[in-house]
């Protein structure tokens, strides 16, 4: 017993030691580090229309920024309003860039125009971002981007995921070419229903028959062609993206236009990990010099925060009884998530905040160093962000956008829905709206 008491107190005050000998390297390591964020930085208060002039020098240059978020988490759902408000009214951004297929894209234009909720809620049903399915926060976000649609010079959504939900594909189709019977079975697989689309949609597109359709529907329908392969072929979603994008770009001009995009932090990272993955962004990046010269991204950071993730891909001891379970998410967690360089964040910003650091300055340390992007785990669960061997922090984000304590986004529960919003009704009598 003796010996055993003497085994644990000897691991216990060792790991102690370690974690202070670490924690002291991490402090004085910061120093550089937090006089430069010092006068990089800004905190955005909670106001409805609070300022970012932080980016505004950059975006004199640039005219691509991508947000990449976490899914699930409340702040980014407030921020993205706020921020898209921002630059929309003194940066003439005009075009909003979702993680949505073409048809979702159709739809949430439609939802911008008429405010029927029960459109909303059923483009998000089969949304790829599924905490955004039946979530409260996610739900308000469109609403308030709703509203800057209402009150500002307006913009439009486009969409460049691949595709999610052929019924509602379908009911797209029934729309714009009426004449057709698209012949949506959901007895079929996805992939039948895809195959008989696509059938159906070659003539239409073929030089006879474009003349039938206009120039916005022909740009959907070529879109949506060209998504219907990628989905049989089974294309990686970075691929289908960035392809899908840079179409966009050629078939709307958008080099000359501001151009927002909000996204899961996995897109928006502008070079590859050390394990090789590259990002929609840093495809773009390296596939054509002007996305190399005008594109911006920022992405979150978080401590002391919770996120909401479907129960079902979690382990049975941490599962909810519900179907989204509310977990811890917290960059400085040691033992799953520690992120180099976070500790330099925490020591100049308060409790309860969001701030967004500037990393891409002249004078920026973050061009020479992997820190806030490099990271270490004690316990070996989930995947981390570790820069490459080439690359620098500055590389893979221009901004970092710092969450202190935020809560989840917040799921709906089924009675909390009025029976007018519950109900999906059709999507062509709300054209009518």
């Amino acid at each position: 017993m003796k010996l055993r008491y003497k085994i644990v107190s000897g691991i216990f005050i060792a790991a102690v030691c370690s974690w202070s000998i670490f924690q002291a390297r991490e402090y004085f390591t910061g120093k550089k580090y937090i006089a430069y964020l010092k006068t990089n930085m800004q905190s955005v208060a909670s106001a409805s229309n609070p300022e970012f002039e932080i980016l505004d020098e950059d975006l004199q240059e640039n005219h691509l920024l991508l947000i990449g978020e976490i899914h699930g988490i409340k702040a980014p759902q407030q921020l993205d309003p706020q921020l898209f408000g921002y630059l929309n009214r003194t940066h003439n951004f005009n075009t909003y860039l979702l993680e949505m297929d073409v048809s979702q894209a159709f739809y949430m234009n439609r939802y911008n125009q008429t405010g029927d909720d029960s459109l909303l809620k059923r483009v998000l049903s089969n949304w790829v971002v599924r905490p955004g399915r039946e979530n409260q926060d996610y739900f308000k976000r469109f609403r308030d981007l709703r509203r800057i649609y209402q009150e500002g010079p307006g913009f439009t959504y486009l969409g460049n995921n691949n595709l999610s939900d052929p019924e509602l594909l379908s009911q797209h189709l029934s729309e714009v070419i009426p004449e057709i019977d698209w012949g949506y079975d959901p007895n079929r697989t996805d992939s039948l229903n895809l195959i008989s689309i696509g059938e159906k949609l070659s003539p239409v597109l073929s030089d006879s028959g474009q003349g039938s359709v206009s120039k916005k529907t022909r740009v959907d329908l070529r879109m949506i062609q060209k998504n219907i392969g990628h989905a049989l072929e089974g294309t990686p979603r970075e691929e289908v993206l960035t392809g899908n994008l840079q179409d966009l770009y050629d078939y709307y001009d958008l080099k000359d236009h501001k151009v927002y995009g909000f996204y899961g932090l996995g897109h928006t990272l502008k070079a590859p990990t050390s394990a090789g993955y590259e990002a929609m962004a840093s495809r773009l990046k390296h596939s054509d010099s002007w996305f190399d010269n005008h594109m911006l991204s920022a992405n979150f950071i978080f401590t002391d925060s919770h996120m909401a993730i479907a129960s079902q891909a979690l382990p049975s001891l941490l599962q909810d009884d519900a179907p989204q379970t509310r977990l811890s998410v917290s960059h400085d967690n040691i033992w799953l998530s520690y992120l180099f360089g976070v500790e330099d964040l925490k020591r100049i910003t308060n409790r309860h905040s969001t701030t967004i650091f500037k990393l891409n300055g002249e004078d920026s340390p973050y061009r020479g160093s992997k820190r806030l992007f490099s990271m270490m785990q004690l316990i070996p669960m989930g995947q981390i962000l570790e820069a490459g061997t080439d690359y620098s922090s500055a590389d893979y984000s221009d901004y970092v956008i710092f969450v202190r304590d935020s809560d989840w986004a917040e799921p709906i529960k089924a009675r909390d829905w009025s029976e007018s919003q519950a109900a999906p009704g059709s999507l062509a009598e709300s054209a009518n709206k």
